[in-house]
């Protein structure tokens, strides 16, 4: 004998379901969505509901695409530069580059469409941990850590001040006339 289960009346009616998806499309996480339910209507729902009724809805839970800040003025730089350098001598060249490790962050997960992806707009001077070095064809710097955000000034005095002397040092040491 098959006992087929009795449908369940609905906790959400549909226009809710279609307000909250218009909300989760704001921004807002399921948790929050569950709270201002419950807050609007006296009823009380678990987030996991409020999950599935924004899965009905064709949304999903996916990471915020990040948008690079390039000025069309940025492009044609770069694109310059690599005009000028593609017949360099790269053996003599030292690279070097930061990472940064982000202490504040921005929401990486949003309810949304498929088809439709968010974005956000990342800030330039959010606080970070950066570290600095250099590698070369022959050679490589010491890593040099620091706290304050990045600018044009503090980019252009690391290679001067922090790491002259490794960069010294290494250039004299690879660079010699064998």
């Amino acid at each position: 004998m098959i006992f087929l289960k009795q449908e369940e009346k609905k906790k959400i009616s549909e226009n809710e379901e279609e307000y909250i998806a218009r909300q989760a499309k704001k921004g807002k996480k399921s948790t929050q969505l569950a709270r201002e339910y419950g807050q609007r209507t006296g009823k009380t729902v678990h987030p996991t509901t409020v999950q599935r009724v924004l899965k009905r809805r064709h949304l999903a839970y996916l990471k915020i695409k990040t948008i690079p800040r390039l000025t069309e003025d940025h492009k044609a730089r770069r694109v310059q530069y690599a005009h000028e350098m593609a017949n360099a001598n790269w053996k003599q060249v030292l690279f070097t580059d930061e990472k940064s490790f982000w202490l504040e962050t921005t929401d990486t997960h949003a309810w949304q469409e498929r088809g439709k992806r968010k974005t956000v707009k990342k800030s330039r001077w959010v606080k970070k941990l950066h570290v600095w070095g250099g590698i070369g064809y022959y050679h490589k710097t010491k890593l040099y850590c620091f706290e304050q955000n990045m600018d044009a000034k503090l980019y252009q005095s690391i290679p001067r001040k922090i790491s002259h002397q490794i960069l010294l040092q290494t250039a004299q040491s690879r660079f010699k006339e064998k």
